[in-house]
């Protein structure tokens, strides 16, 4: 007869195959729970830098965790900032000569 006789997880025997079934979901569910951690902390680290810059009372805000970055408006001061990464960008509204906004689908 040509070909395999038996099935390869009959050779490594049923509980072994699912050991490792048990393992790979463990890892996958382990993997998830620390991304969604590291998101968070990435989100509230974003925060943190928009409430730290001085007379700016957040009006709309937009945070990335996964990109790390971020847009705050303050409409009563007349400001907006820029974050990406550690770097944030403070810019007043007189300053502005046009905004244009592009949403990514």
């Amino acid at each position: 007869m040509i070909g395999f006789q038996h099935s390869p997880f009959k050779l490594l025997g049923h509980n072994y195959f699912m050991e490792i079934l048990y393992y790979i979901i463990g890892i996958v569910i382990l993997g998830g729970a620390v991304s969604v951690f590291s998101f968070s902390r990435s989100k509230k680290d974003l925060e943190e830098l928009i409430l730290e810059e001085e007379n700016f009372n957040i009006s709309h805000k937009y945070l990335n965790g996964v990109s790390k970055t971020a847009t705050a408006v303050d409409s009563e001061n007349k400001k907006i900032i820029f974050i990406e990464g550690k770097n944030k960008t403070v810019i007043n509204f007189k300053d502005l000569i046009s905004v244009e906004t592009i949403v990514n689908n």
